[in-house]
């Protein structure tokens, strides 16, 4: 069963179509689906992110998210568009997602905070993502990260995934699930 922490989710703040399936620990770090409320706590992680975090995910070095761009990462339906989290008691650790990208695909992103990286973090999200997605009737998954972003490059083989192409310093790969 799921050990106590801040960031398990009582059955009353639960959004319809929370998935309690992916609710589940990883070492030290509890694992479940982002929930509205959560968008505080990620806006502050966001904000004093160290600006080469940010770069290797959004491509910028300090990408502006509007309050809207933060409700909408935080408000997902549970079925197309995915997010998870992993906490460390009350803090983020790590976040995934997917969200459409056609009919039976579907673009699949995550960051992992620094003192989390090496320790499969990442790849666990990328797995639970998988599962996710094909359950929900997704055939394929991609991603897009700086070709200079090893970390990612190295969950995302491991995870399954083959790179399709490379331009302009972006690599794009792609796994059937």
């Amino acid at each position: 069963m799921f050990a106590k922490s801040s960031a398990v989710v009582s059955r009353r703040r639960r959004p319809p179509g929370y998935a309690t399936e992916l609710e589940q620990m990883l070492g030290g770090l509890t694992i479940r689906p982002v929930v509205p409320q959560d968008v505080d706590r990620l806006r502050a992680e966001f904000e004093s992110a160290d600006g080469e975090t940010l770069r290797m995910r959004f491509f910028v070095p300090k990408p502006h998210l509007s309050s809207g761009d933060f409700e909408r990462l935080t408000t997902v339906d549970y079925d197309r568009r995915l997010a998870i989290t992993a906490w460390d008691g009350n803090r983020p650790a790590a976040i995934g997602r997917f969200e459409p990208a056609g009919d039976t695909t579907a673009e699949v992103a995550f960051v992992v905070k620094p003192a989390y990286r090496n320790q499969g973090v990442g790849r666990e999200l990328i797995e639970i993502l998988a599962t996710a997605a094909a359950d929900r009737g997704y055939q394929e998954l991609e991603a897009s990260y700086l070709a200079e972003n090893v970390a990612a490059a190295a969950a995302l083989k491991a995870a399954g995934f083959s790179r399709r192409s490379a331009e302009s310093g972006v690599v794009e790969v792609s796994r059937s699930i």
